[in-house]
């Protein structure tokens, strides 16, 4: 037999060594080299020994320097051990000894690719496909090289392509969802994921990603269960754990997410991910000195990262101060920061992303101390907004090439378009009245929540735009409309909102008092408030034109639902002894005011002061601390006036309203929703007047309606008010009947709607 046969034998009778050996007594053979070294490199590969095989593969490249097949295996042993441009030479001399070899320009491609020779592989990927469109590993690679151009829509196209011609390539799938989870359609990208799984439920990267879009569905159970299971396949797997903890942080169980992010950083401690994502479960719960070590343990580990710089301004200013003190501190260190922050954004120019980043930055708790911040969110804001506006998908918006249109084209965009109080007090109204013979409404919710109020909403709009997608998405489908205005109801509650607002996309933009706070931006031309709100000298707390629309501004329908079944006992509160509802969120109650509520206390020594666990405990944890600490200070059982019971539904909720001896609003940041509601359940409510349009919607409901006997100027008025309605059971039930018979006037106000539309149109 053939020495060259002999050894071929033995390889398929699985002798390996006994191969090995034939061959390297036939590397000398003038007859049977070639065959020896191509089989050596077949064995050496095949145990590992790639080295050794690259030198068999050279030598016979040497001796047969068009042997096209030869030069493909020498070209893949390369890109093995990650000598890249080695490969890409060999790969070369291969395609050009053979130029209609699919895998020969599918080979180079890949070398060209893990090169960042971009545009080179992607030739060589179009070329593979050229010579033969159904070669799956040339698409795949072909999508891969769009993706890294960022050519996104072409790489989803054929992902689309490929797992039409092949639906079992798990690979396809996942990357498919990978992307379209990139370009925020979480959607869809579920979908692919979930596929993928299908196809190989132990991919781990694919679970992980599936619980990340989950997240941003804000379906934090599913996604809890997708980490889970992620890390059961990997207990080490550092995504999962972020993941798990953006879950437990949605299902309000932040000590457990924070413990989770301390275990993604024993495995990965400089992450500055996990460091910045644990610094925002921290502020979370109410810990800005927590944060700010987060932060700036992130900023050890990557100075020049604008995540951690921007996060570290935000959480300068507390959520739940410990004292006025605290509170003061905490706005003087803000605004110490801001001008380092400001410093340091002139030493650097931004990436894209770091813009968009840069704009989405609400510094929500400043809004609850009572300061003007019209010039600190001026100058961050405009720096955003100047920068977002060199992004890419920036410009102004489209010309309508369409004939004359005959009704207003009017954009409303808004992360809660939903059984939510802005939906109620402001985007309702606006939707169910505005005249649709002269004002066209396209709504576009940015929030995930669906409920029978985004039914409302879309029976309401011409046109509903609410499919989850990335922000620079939305840039451009609201672009793309051509509006004519578009009005934004609550610019700093949602970031994606405050990004939007910070481009121009429409000719005139608006902002309303869904979030009463001036946006700061220069974007921004007019701000919808009220006449009954607003005081003499506003404008000058407003960057936007000020706009008073009559009375309350806004149109309302009665709302109270038919009564229900609550046990007061089990509450913990009494029939018959006065109690006052306190139904402010934790944030709300600045310490420079706790005085008022321990006086009203001293004051009316049997009564109860009834507050709410907010859904961040850790907050009303915060502000029960404090209370029962100056409660203590004046000498006041604090067990025995102070009552926490858990947030009720709205149906019971309004039933504690109907038994409560007063209501007792927050003062500095006053309610809107819930005052309105104990208006029409006919409780008096006690309300200050305060410097801007955030502390003046009680008063300014309560004096539209006539009862300025319930507002108070001044802390000891205030005090004085609550003493009365505690103590004088006549004088508050006088109270109630005007208040009820008044209570219609704050409803049905068609006046509010018609002047927006003048506003609008004119």
């Amino acid at each position: 037999m053939d020495p060259l046969q002999i050894a071929l034998q033995f390889y398929r009778e699985g002798r390996l060594e006994d191969a090995e050996a034939a061959c390297e007594r036939l590397r000398t053979s003038a007859r049977d080299r070639q065959g020896a070294l191509a089989l050596l490199a077949e064995l050496r590969l095949g145990t590992g020994r790639t080295e050794a095989a690259i030198a068999d593969l050279t030598e016979l490249a040497r001796l047969a320097p068009r042997d096209a097949a030869n030069l493909r295996r020498l070209g893949g042993a390369l890109l093995a051990i990650g000598r890249r441009e080695a490969a890409t030479d060999v790969l070369l001399r291969a395609v050009d000894a053979e130029p209609a070899n699919v895998r020969g320009h599918n080979n180079l491609g890949q070398a060209q690719l893990q090169l960042r020779h971009l545009p080179q592989a992607l030739a060589r990927f179009t070329r593979a496909l050229e010579l033969d469109a159904g070669y799956a590993i040339a698409r795949f690679n072909l999508a891969l090289t769009l993706e890294a151009l960022n050519r996104h829509a072409d790489a989803l196209a054929q992902y689309d392509t490929l797992v039409a011609m092949q639906p079992a390539h798990q690979g396809a799938w996942a990357r498919r969802g990978v992307l379209q989870w990139r370009l925020g359609r979480f959607a869809d990208a579920l979908i692919s994921l979930d596929t993928a799984l299908a196809l190989r439920a132990d991919d781990t990267i694919s679970l992980t990603l599936r619980a990340a879009t989950l997240v941003a569905l804000e379906r934090g159970p599913e996604a809890l269960a997708a980490a889970d299971e992620a890390l059961a396949h990997d207990p080490d797997a550092t995504e999962a754990l972020q993941y798990r903890a953006a879950a437990l942080t949605q299902l309000q169980r932040l000590d457990e997410a924070v413990s989770c992010l301390k275990r993604a950083l024993q495995l990965a401690p400089d992450s500055i991910e996990v460091w910045c994502n644990l610094a925002v479960v921290h502020q979370r719960l109410g810990d800005s000195q927590d944060a700010q070590r987060c932060y700036t343990q992130a900023l050890r580990l990557a100075p020049a990262n604008l995540t951690a710089r921007a996060g570290l301004l935000a959480a300068s200013v507390p959520a739940v101060p410990a004292t006025a003190e605290e509170s003061v501190a905490g706005r003087a260190a803000f605004m110490a920061a801001l001008s380092a922050f400001e410093r340091w954004l002139e030493e650097r120019p931004l990436r894209e992303a770091e813009v968009w980043h840069l704009a989405q930055q609400p510094f929500f708790y400043l809004s609850y101390q009572e300061e003007s911040n019209k010039c600190v969110l001026q100058r961050y804001r405009a720096r955003a907004a100047g920068a977002l506006a060199a992004c890419s998908i920036a410009g102004p918006p489209r010309a309508s090439h369409s004939p004359p249109r005959r009704r207003f084209r009017l954009g409303i965009v808004s992360a809660h378009v939903c059984e939510h109080s802005v939906f109620r007090a402001l985007t309702r109204g606006w939707l169910e009245r505005l005249d649709r013979s002269a004002i066209e409404t396209t709504v576009f919710h940015l929030g995930v929540t669906r409920d029978a109020a985004t039914a409302l909403a879309r029976r309401c709009a011409e046109r509903f735009e609410g499919e989850p997608r990335s922000v620079p998405d939305w840039a451009r489908t609201i672009r793309d409309a051509q509006l004519d205005a578009l009005i934004y109801p609550e610019i700093g509650m949602h970031r994606g909102t405050l990004a939007l607002a910070s481009l121009r996309l429409a000719p005139r933009q608006f902002a309303a008092w869904g979030h009463p706070e001036t946006s700061g931006l220069p974007t921004i031309d007019a701000f919808v408030s009220a006449a009954a709100f607003e005081p003499a000298d506003a404008d000058a707390h407003y960057s936007e034109r000020l706009i008073r629309l009559p009375h309350l501004g806004v149109y309302l329908e009665p709302s109270l639902p038919e009564p229900a079944t609550l046990d007061l006992d089990a509450l913990g509160i009494g029939y018959e002894a006065p109690w006052f509802v306190c139904p402010g969120t934790p944030y709300k109650y600045d310490p420079v005011h706790d005085a008022v509520w321990v006086e009203i206390a001293r004051r009316v020594p049997d009564s109860t002061l009834v507050f709410f666990e907010y859904e961040r405990r850790a907050l009303s944890e915060r502000l029960r601390r404090r209370l029962e600490g100056r409660f203590a200070a004046a000498g006041l059982d604090a067990s025995r006036q102070l009552r926490w019971i858990p947030w009720q539904p709205r149906a019971a909720f309004c039933e504690l309203l109907r038994h409560a001896t007063g209501y007792l609003d927050t003062i500095g940041f006053s309610g809107f929703n819930t005052l309105m509601v104990a208006v029409e359940a006919g409780l008096p409510c006690v309300t200050a007047e305060g410097r801007f349009l955030r502390g003046r919607l009680g008063s300014g409901i309560l004096r539209h309606l006539g009862r300025d006997e319930l507002v108070a100027v001044d802390a000891a008025a205030y005090v004085e008010i609550a003493v009365r309605l505690g103590t004088e059971p006549h004088y508050r039930a006088e109270v109630a009947a005007r208040l009820q018979a008044s209570a219609p006037r704050a409803y049905a106000d068609l006046s509010a709607v018609r002047a927006l539309e003048r506003t609008l149109i004119e």
